[in-house]
């Protein structure tokens, strides 16, 4: 609807002008600070995270945090103050998604904000979550607890130093606690399904690599490239050349 008065207000520019009136006409700099200032909220699902939510199922949520490095940002800078950078700028990516690998939320932060600070802004505040699995850097009793208390199952190992408090705030922590103790953190982690956290990683590594981040940067992706081609060559060598003979060599 505000494009097509910003065209009509075009034509009757147009038209204003070849009939001597004087029409202030906005600038492509005062349409882009309008447009920028417009708070959009655009929700888009895949098919089957629609029809999953469509038979009332729950979403399981997994967290994870990044540290992203932006060493050409040094060359602009050099470029642009004539002097060399003192430090290589860091940002800092948390993202969010579902045990489908739908992403829901990234959110770019400066590094002071930690990962548990960050894991806010990437749960979805409109679906039905059962359960949230994340490492043990966003554990905090008063956290788990209040998923617990929320009806959802917060999957995040405690530390290797927590113990039993026995009072009734703490509950899922001593259950958890008491868990490991008997059985060990392999059979906690199998039990809530902890593994699923390894699909944040591949996710993180697709989102980071093209930008330079720390777990997948541009040198990782160009080295891990070479490793697989020097490992296909050697394959297909070995493929050619029989078993049990040698090459013979010219003396």
């Amino acid at each position: 609807m505000r494009l097509s008065r910003v065209r009509c207000d075009r034509n009757s520019a147009r038209d204003g002008a070849r009939t001597g009136f004087d029409i202030p006409v906005p600038s492509s700099g005062q349409l882009c600070d309008r447009f920028a200032a417009l708070e959009v909220s655009v929700t888009q699902r895949c098919e089957q995270l629609a029809r999953r939510l469509a038979r009332g199922e729950a979403v399981s949520m997994i967290v994870d945090a990044t540290g992203l490095s932006f060493g050409r940002a040094s060359q602009w800078y050099e470029q642009k103050y004539g002097h060399p950078a003192t430090r290589t700028p860091w940002r800092k990516m948390h993202l969010g998604i579902d045990a489908d690998m739908n992403i829901h939320a990234i959110r770019i932060t400066t590094t002071e904000v930690s990962d548990s600070e960050g894991m806010d802004a990437v749960l979805p505040a409109n679906l039905p979550v059962d359960k949230v699995i994340a490492d043990g850097a966003y554990y905090s009793i008063e956290r788990t607890e209040a998923f617990s208390r929320a009806g959802v199952t917060p999957v995040i190992p405690p530390p290797a130093h927590a113990v039993v408090h026995g009072d009734e705030d703490t509950r899922w922590h001593d259950q958890s606690v008491k868990y490991i103790q008997d059985k060990g953190i392999y059979a906690f982690h199998k039990k809530y399904g902890y593994g699923l956290r390894s699909r944040v990683e591949a996710q993180i590594s697709r989102r980071s690599c093209p930008l330079g981040g720390r777990r997948g940067g541009a040198v990782r992706c160009e080295r891990l490239a070479h490793r697989r081609f020097n490992y296909r060559s050697r394959s297909a060598s070995s493929r050619r050349q029989p078993r049990g003979r040698r090459r013979p060599t010219n003396r």
